[in-house]
This record gives structure tokens, C-alpha cells and sequence, in this order.
């Protein structure tokens, strides 16, 4: 990595990890309008990406239910958003007939598929308020969100790190040639060490299995997003998803992972009653 892109990397990151901390231990209003503002620009990315295929997709209708199902999360839990996502996927079908655009099952596809994908994100806004639920500080969620999001990024440090120094067999190479066998068995190992450390720190209400289990999750399933956020680029064949952010591309390379851990925190986190 060059010094001038590492400097814009440091610099973008020295902006928006405190924001989004701040976000997050505030909680509330706050922490939703950051994560629709994510949304916003991941699905405008991810649509960017189909468009590079020659498709259509109908941006202002799978943003707007991209942000209503968010939305919703955050206002009623998790009962009425799937109805709402049947309902409204049904009406952009009726709508997609109206708008007389070439190759329209592939675009009406890929709309609902961004945002499917983009809506896994929302899950961290359940997360955040489910720690509000009586024998919890409200604090909690946001502590567990440090701790997921602390794992994710010492993950994705561990495995570059490691694949750059040991890396010899090649994971995937017709997705992303330069991930290897060696960083991504460095990354799981880091994430779990990572999961462990910041219990201690900041969630020391929760026990060692539930941390080695989030560390096992970020470890396979963090890397996993990543590996499919690069095979949709490369489908569409780009660098980045965006250029948004000098030094980590756009809003999809820098939460590719956070996509595919989020729901099923949230499910480890339910079956351990946190």
C-alpha cells in the first residue's frame, strides 16, 4: 500500500470511527440515522455495480424500502418488517411493468436482491435497542456492538497481516486473487483472540462462549462477506465499490463483512439471552 494511500486511509478513519462510536454509544435516533445514512450509500453502490452489466434496477423504490424496513426495525422489532418486505417486493414488480425498460427480470431481480443484501445491515439497529429489554443496561447494546465491529476490524487486520507474511496458497483466487489459506486462518485466529480481549473491556456481562462464538462467526462469516462483496465486483469488474471514502473505496469495502455478521450475531446473541 502506498504512503499517500495509507495517509488518506488514516485520515477517513480518523473522521468516521469516532462518529459512528459516538453513534453508537448514544444510541437511539442517532445511531438509526447513521445507519440509514450507510444504507443510503451502500445501495446506491451496489446498484452502481449492476448497472455496470447493462441492468436496470430501480433505485429510488429499493432505497426507499431499504429505509422503511430499517426503519421499522427500530420502531416496532422484528415482527413487521418481512410482511412489509413481501408487500413492497410485490409492488416493485407492479411497478417494474410501468416502466418499460429492456431486461426487465433481471432488473427487477437484482433491485429486491440489493436490497436484501444492503438490509442485513439493519440488524445492528436491533441489536443496539434489544439490550434495552428489562435486565439490561441500555448501554449494553452499544458495548456489544464495540466489541462486534472491534473483532471485525482486528480480523481483517490479522488476515492482511498474515496472508502478507505467510501466505502461500491461494483461497479463492477467481474471486480475490491475493487472499490466501494462511490470512484467512490468521484472521480467524485473531478474531476470536480479539472477541475475548474486548469481553473483558467492555462486555463482561456476557461469558467466554458467547465470545468465542462471535470470534468464530466474524472469523468465517466476516471473511465470507468480504469474499462475496469482491466476487460482485469483479462480476462487475471494478476495483471499489465506490469512491467515497479515499483509501477504503467506498461504502461496500468498508462493511462488506459487517453485512453477513450482523443477522447471525443477532441470533447468537437471542439464544444466549443477551
Amino acid at each position: 500500500m502506498h504512503i499517500q494511500e495509507l495517509g488518506k486511509r488514516v485520515a477517513v478513519a480518523g473522521v468516521g470511527i469516532p462518529l459512528i462510536l459516538l453513534s453508537v454509544i448514544i444510541g437511539h435516533w442517532l445511531f438509526l440515522a447513521v445507519v440509514l445514512v450507510i444504507q443510503t450509500f451502500m445501495i446506491i453502490e451496489f446498484y452502481g455495480l449492476v448497472r455496470k452489466k447493462a441492468l436496470s434496477p430501480n433505485l429510488p423504490a429499493g432505497l426507499a424500502l431499504t429505509l422503511i424496513l430499517t426503519s421499522e426495525f427500530y420502531l416496532f422489532g422484528f415482527a413487521p418488517v418481512y410482511p412489509t418486505l413481501i408487500i413492497a417486493g410485490m409492488l416493485i414488480m407492479v411497478i417494474d411493468m410501468f416502466r418499460g425498460r429492456k431486461q426487465a427480470l433481471s432488473g427487477t431481480a437484482l433491485t429486491l436482491l440489493g436490497v436484501i443484501y444492503v438490509h442485513l445491515f439493519s440488524f445492528f439497529v436491533l441489536i443496539r435497542e434489544s439490550a434495552s429489554v428489562p435486565g439490561h443496561s441500555y448501554s449494553l447494546g452499544g458495548r456489544l456492538i464495540i466489541q462486534i465491529f472491534g473483532t471485525i476490524w482486528i480480523c481483517d487486520t490479522a488476515a492482511y497481516f498474515g496472508g502478507r507474511r505467510f501466505g502461500r496458497h491461494k483461497l479463492f483466487p477467481r474471486v480475490s486473487p491475493k487472499k490466501t489459506w494462511e490470512g484467512a486462518i490468521a484472521g480467524f485466529i485473531g478474531s476470536i483472540a480479539a472477541a475475548l480481549l474486548l469481553r473483558l473491556i467492555f462486555v463482561h456481562e456476557s461469558s467466554v462462549n458467547y465470545a468465542v462464538a462471535l470470534g468464530c462467526i466474524v472469523g468465517i462469516f466476516g471473511q465470507i462477506g468480504d469474499l462475496v462483496e469482491s466476487f460482485f465486483k469483479r462480476d462487475a469488474d471494478v476495483k471499489d465499490s465506490g469512491s467515497l471514502l479515499p483509501g477504503h473505496g467506498g461504502f461496500l469495502d468498508r462493511f462488506d463483512s459487517p453485512l453477513f455478521v450482523a443477522p447471525l450475531v443477532f441470533a447468537l446473541l437471542s439464544y444466549f439471552g443477551l
